[in-house]
């Protein structure tokens, strides 16, 4: 597997991270990343109201939904029968988190027994929760992370500190580095059930899958690991 143009895409990311966080210096940098995982408890813990705003407030659910159900009803057509290896009908699928393959499958047997409408339904339904949990999920994070860097610049202008020193500095480049790395995982973490859902002929996903950033950002996605150890992602 060699390098491709999103690994340049990620290592010109990291980069331009890691030097905002040199120009920022240390403190700025550590609440920045604080910031980050603080956003994570506080979406970890209230993801639900958001997911219930979508669920009861938007169609969002149903959009989805739809497009999910008439993309599985044209696989059952293409593939008759019940036995599906979705490593072979989606692009990305066989690359996704070990545990996350596994929920899937679990739904595919959990659903075995419906007839192909219901199959299909069932089928649509379960990826649907596991769209709107990482999207409200997301949503969360966001508005979280948001009001916690407007408070981080007020802070910043009551309490300015002295000029920074290079000493300073160069820790802010290290936890911006830090910051670059957990900002990928957030997006590719955002970014896997449309990767995992691909069509084989996508090339956009397909030049994603054969980086070597997607080998840790995308197989060894820790968010996704942590949230299906949870048991969030089988709900």
């Amino acid at each position: 597997m060699e390098y491709n143009v999103i690994d340049i895409i990620v290592l010109v990311f990291v980069l331009l991270v890691l030097g905002n966080g040199f120009r920022k210096g240390l403190i700025m940098s550590l609440f920045d990343l604080v910031g980050l995982i603080a956003s994570f408890i506080i979406a970890w813990n209230y993801y639900y109201l958001v997911k219930d705003f979508l669920v009861d407030r938007t169609g969002l659910v149903d959009f989805i939904n739809n497009n999910i159900s008439s993309k599985i009803s044209d696989i059952l057509a293409e593939f008759p029968g019940k036995d599906l290896d979705l490593g072979s009908i989606f692009n990305g699928f066989g690359k996704l988190p070990f545990d996350m393959q596994r929920i899937m499958e679990d739904f595919i047997q959990s659903s075995i027994k419906d007839t192909a409408v219901d199959y299909a339904q069932s089928m649509s339904d379960k990826i649907t929760n596991i769209f709107i949990i990482i999207i409200s999920f997301t949503v969360a994070f966001l508005i979280a992370y948001l009001i916690l860097m407007i408070v981080a610049g007020v802070l910043n202008i009551m309490f300015k500190a002295p000029v920074l020193n290079m000493a300073n500095k160069l820790l802010g480049g290290l936890f911006g580095l830090l910051k670059a790395v957990v900002l990928l995982y957030i997006v590719f973490a955002i970014a896997s059930p449309f990767i995992a859902m691909s069509e084989k002929e996508n090339m956009f996903t397909t030049e994603i899958l054969e980086s070597k950033s997607s080998e840790v950002f995308y197989e060894n996605n820790l968010i996704l690991n942590y949230l299906t150890y949870k048991g969030v992602l089988a709900e």
